[in-house]
């Protein structure tokens, strides 16, 4: 996967991309921006936003490739993680301002909605269903156009927003300048279009799928009844005549934008996960859909959860399929019991769930968790964990909730480059003395080499503070040396106080060997000493 992203990344790629040299270009400017942004606003802006929008342990994104396995061929969706990257939470602020953007009379949120709107419908003479979609919106995006929208339609956010329009438009042309990643070694700069990963990306896509909406919608002389979207997926009403159209009108405002488009076959169109049905009066109904390339894969029956989650899952597959189908004709039972049947479901248990009709109710579940003030999350183990949550509930009233004891990310490699040791940050480590046995075990916010930077310091010479910590007081007792340059990382943790918990946890396990004091891992439960019993 990696081999072939790596051959996807040259000038003929739709992402238009060039090689930078340093890892560590944006926190300063980052910073720069939201300094002098936040300075004439503190009077109306929390002091928070202004330390939350900035960044001193920021790593250059990563990109990694996602197979389109439903696609000829199974292209790789590039993706950009922009966790952790110096414009991550400015981005998010900015997608956050520009919110109210995306609004748009033609949108839905889910196939649901988008069978209640059709369901009943009669098409007028003549008129027949297409769905369009744009060729890989995010990185096709036109920045020059986006900009021109967000600026011409601030009017619309003036009232939600503090930030001046020269302010928004200031932090948008960072966040699109700053587009960054590192693939193999190097690292790029995107030059048009937003990374997918990127807060930015799905308001940005919005704003420019609007504009291409309403341009085509105002200029063209297509003959259109109705236009849904859900995101980049046109549902689209369009007389028979002006079917070649579509493409042509909708692929004429931006050459960046290009469209695929399908026409119902048969009277039938296939839409996110419906059919949608035509029937020979012109009216309109849904049915279930599920795409031929579909694994039809869910919760095995025999799989390490929970019964009520395995069953729950089979439940609602059922419920969601019944609902989206409102074609007389059709029946999506069958096909859900071939499914429940490959996950290895019982005979029994699925004509059990299949008599069931309605929603289930969950009344009494909402007033009890309305109730319970806490919720606490426990490895599954099977025969085990119902009665723990039975006995916890009974005695606490503290809810529990269950988690597989794997994850299926653990049966992948891992697709993102790595970031090096020395950058990695919110990490527990472990540095061995030169001298003797013994280790010192810390934990840090900071990026790693920062951190050591720092324990090299306090150990001088000169020794300015010899309690500073267990490192220097070892240090300071036995004239010994540690050994910077072999520390590993034994834990990692974004959650502070999850992160000292690890820290405690890892000095309670290894007393017996490490420079580290007894009351550093004071606060670890007594409950937990058989499972951190020195090895």
């Amino acid at each position: 996967m990696l081999r072939k992203s790596n051959a996807n990344l040259t000038p003929k790629e739709n992402t238009p991309t060039v090689a930078c040299r340093t890892e560590t270009m944006g926190d300063g400017e980052s910073n720069t921006i939201m300094n002098l942004i936040f300075f004439d606003l503190l009077c109306n802006e929390p002091m928070q936003s202004s330390l939350k929008l900035t960044t001193y342990t920021a790593n250059a994104p990563r990109i990694y490739g996602l197979p389109k396995v439903h696609k000829p061929g199974v292209p790789l969706r590039p993706v950009v993680s922009d966790i952790g990257g110096p414009t991550c939470e400015l981005a998010r602020f900015l997608a956050s301002t520009l919110s109210p953007l995306g609004r748009c009379r033609y949108n839905v949120s889910n196939s649901l909605e988008v069978s209640r709107m059709v369901t009943g419908r009669i098409l007028p003479e003549g008129h027949i269903l297409a769905s369009l979609d744009v060729v890989s919106l995010f990185t096709n995006v036109p920045i020059g156009m986006l900009r021109v929208e967000v600026e011409r339609r601030y009017v619309e956010i003036e009232e939600s927003t503090t930030l001046e329009k020269s302010d928004v438009m200031k932090i948008l042309d960072f966040c699109i300048d700053a587009g960054y990643f590192v693939f193999d070694g190097r690292i790029f700069r995107q030059l048009d279009g937003v990374a997918m990963g990127s807060p930015l990306g799905p308001i940005a896509a919005d704003i420019i799928m609007q504009k291409v909406l309403n341009d085509v919608l105002e200029m063209s002389p297509l003959r259109i009844d109705f236009v849904i979207k859900y995101v980049d997926d046109l549902l689209i009403a369009v007389h028979s005549e002006d079917k070649h159209l579509l493409t042509e009108a909708f692929g004429s405002i931006h050459d960046r934008i290009k469209f695929t488009i399908e026409l119902e076959q048969e009277g039938k169109l296939p839409y996110l996960d419906l059919n949608i049905h035509r029937d020979r009066e012109n009216k309109l109904s849904t049915s279930w859909y599920t795409k031929p390339s579909s694994s039809q894969r869910l919760l095995n029956y025999n799989s390490r959860h929970p019964r009520y989650t395995i069953v729950n899952v089979a439940r609602n597959l059922i419920r969601r399929s019944r609902m989206l189908t409102t074609n007389p004709h059709e029946n999506a039972d069958n096909q859900v019991a071939n499914i429940l049947r490959k996950n290895d479901f019982p005979e029994g248990v699925i004509e059990r769930l299949m008599r069931q009709r309605g929603r289930p109710d969950t009344r009494g579940t909402v007033a009890l968790a309305d109730q319970m003030e806490f919720v606490h999350t426990l490895t599954y183990i099977r025969g085990v964990s119902e009665k723990l949550q039975r006995k916890i509930m009974r005695a606490t009233g503290i809810r529990v909730a269950f988690k597989p004891p794997r994850k299926v990310a653990e049966f992948f490699s891992h697709v993102k480059e790595p970031v090096p040791m020395d950058r990695r940050c919110d990490v527990v480590y472990s540095i061995p003395c030169k001298d003797c046995q013994k280790r010192y075990i810390g934990t840090t916010s900071q990026m790693l080499k920062n951190r050591l930077s720092g324990h090299k310091s306090d150990v001088g010479p000169p020794m300015r503070n010899s309690r500073v910590s267990s490192l220097c007081i070892h240090v300071a007792a036995t004239g010994h040396e540690f050994d910077l340059k072999a520390t590993k990382i034994i834990d990692q943790h974004r959650n502070h106080r999850k992160r000292l918990i690890l820290e405690a946890a890892h000095i309670k396990k290894n007393l017996s060997r490490i420079v580290n004091r007894r009351e550093e891992c004071a606060d670890i439960n007594i409950a937990y000493a058989a499972l951190l019993h020195e090895t």
